[in-house]
């Protein structure tokens, strides 16, 4: 079993190990107070999940390293799309005729001979 404090092992019917019950000692609580002690969860429930181990340093920085040229693709590719799109942008407004888009705001005469 564990420690209901710290999650140490200890023995079968103890609840708490022998440091947590030296540190309560120190503190103790009055005998009128009430004590709520969470249930003990039954052995076939414990959590089976694998802890992530430390990484090494020269892991930790092969994984920076890759991160690092993902987001600079990443990066790169979105500086390509907008300099595609303001050069697209660039040649559309210059093929269209400015004044059929503003209106002609002045009148010609042509005068006969």
């Amino acid at each position: 079993m564990n420690c209901m404090k710290c999650g140490r092992e200890t023995r079968d019917d103890r609840v708490f190990c022998p440091k947590c019950l030296e540190a309560m000692e120190r503190c103790p609580v009055p005998p009128d107070v009430a004590v709520w002690l969470p249930k003990r969860q039954p052995a076939s429930a414990k959590k089976t999940a694998a802890h992530k181990r430390a990484l090494s340093p020269e892991e930790q920085l092969a994984r920076l390293k890759r991160r690092n040229r993902w987001l600079t693709g990443i990066v790169c590719l979105l500086l390509a799309l907008s300099v595609l799109l303001a050069v697209s942008s660039a040649r559309y407004l210059r093929q269209l005729d400015i004044q059929q888009l503003l209106g002609k705001n002045y009148s010609t005469v042509e005068t006969t001979k």
